[in-house]
């Protein structure tokens, strides 16, 4: 019995040991990381907007510590309209630090975009890539609007389409001035930013040179599907109406 007794005490003393040693070098580590990786970031209409972000380190020094800030060639933000800082200072006796990112709205802004970030150290460890995804927030009254079509016959060069409002007149097209050929170029689809239109009816017309139709439609109002053409649904042209 003594024998067992010795055993267990034994056992229970080499697994507090082995956490308490897991503990110090857990404080020891020199790790830095975004406090969120997956970020969405609005912008107003016709403005400009700024977010406070935060960064942690696992443990605190006694002195500031600095790191940099590195925006990825995967971004697809216009660079001439969000400000960054190069780098992030975490005050000494803190494990936090921040930045303040500020984003204009624009024409670059009428499909949404992102922004990513890496922290670069030559100290540190660092977490994973943050992403910042960039929407405009289209202003009362009125709605965000978009559409996606696909090449479905594998030839895009045939179609053209033009949304109407109430009064008949052309809102957006697939070319200025109106015509065919406009995704010559292109294969698989696209799509396209109408950017916020008033409330009120509007009417999505397309049309098809060759007659055989095969290329499909979907309007989308802040990013929900209100209108569909089908790529069978017609051969020549088709017309659709939806309200806003």
């Amino acid at each position: 019995m003594k024998k067992y007794l010795f055993l267990f005490l034994l056992s229970i003393s080499f697994l507090t040991f082995t956490s308490c040693e897991e503990q110090i070098e857990t404080s020891d580590l020199k790790y830095i990381s975004f406090g969120k990786t997956d970020v969405s970031f609005d912008v107003s209409e016709g403005t400009e907007a700024s977010q406070e972000f935060y960064f942690y380190t696992t443990n605190k020094s006694s002195s500031d510590k600095t790191f940099n800030i590195e925006v990825l060639e995967a971004s697809t933000a216009d660079a001439g309209f969000y400000s960054i800082p190069s780098t992030v200072t975490v005050p000494g006796g803190s494990n936090k630090g921040m930045i303040s990112i500020s984003i204009t709205d624009g024409t670059w802004l009428d499909t949404d975009q992102t922004i990513m970030l890496r922290l670069t150290s030559d100290e540190y460890a660092v977490g994973q890539v943050a992403t910042y995804n960039v929407s405009r927030l289209c202003g009362a009254g009125t709605v965000k609007l978009a559409m996606d079509i696909t090449f479905d016959d594998g030839y895009p060069e045939e179609i053209a389409w033009r949304i109407l409002d109430a009064t008949g007149a052309t809102v957006i097209a697939s070319a200025t001035p109106f015509g065919y050929g406009a995704y010559a170029d292109l294969e698989d689809g696209i799509s396209v930013a109408a950017g916020c239109l008033p409330e009120g009816d509007y009417t999505l017309e397309v049309y098809d040179s060759y007659g055989d139709g095969g290329h499909g439609y979907s309007v989308k109002a802040n990013g929900a599907t209100i209108a569909t053409i089908a790529q069978d649904s017609f051969t020549s042209s088709a017309a659709i109406a939806f309200t806003l």
